[in-house]
């Protein structure tokens, strides 16, 4: 009798991981990261409309960026979705230090022109 309630109960739980198995199938996985690939694509706007491809690290970033950006965007095609959203998160981050290299530059650009306007002020 034991061995009888000791064979249900593995039976029994063997249906249980099948039935979960099977709904996890049943989804399809995570969905696609559209919204990911939304900010990815906004971030790498924002960088171009800055002038990244002007500022020689920015533009380096900027072109990491967008070679992500379509290697996501293929991985999602594949179904890939998890690596995607990993690669996204990858993408807006260097959209987003190509913006901080950009403004680090224009920065530097403007205290050196402010600084020769002071030169020429005391002249």
């Amino acid at each position: 009798m034991t061995v009888v309630r000791e064979w249900l109960s593995d039976v029994s739980r063997g249906a249980s991981a099948l039935a979960l198995a099977l709904a996890l199938v049943g989804c399809g996985g995570p969905q696609a990261p559209t919204r990911a690939v939304a900010q990815a694509q906004a971030s790498i706007r924002a960088a171009q409309e800055m002038g990244a491809a002007r500022t020689p690290t920015a533009a380096l970033h900027l072109k990491l960026a967008r070679d992500q950006l379509n290697a996501a965007e293929g991985w999602i095609a594949d179904d890939k979705n998890e690596s995607a959203a990993l690669l996204l998160e990858r993408t807006k981050a260097d959209a987003e230090l190509a913006i901080a290299y950009t403004r680090a530059e224009q920065t530097r650009a403007n205290a050196k022109a402010a600084e020769r306007r002071m030169q020429e002020f005391r002249r």
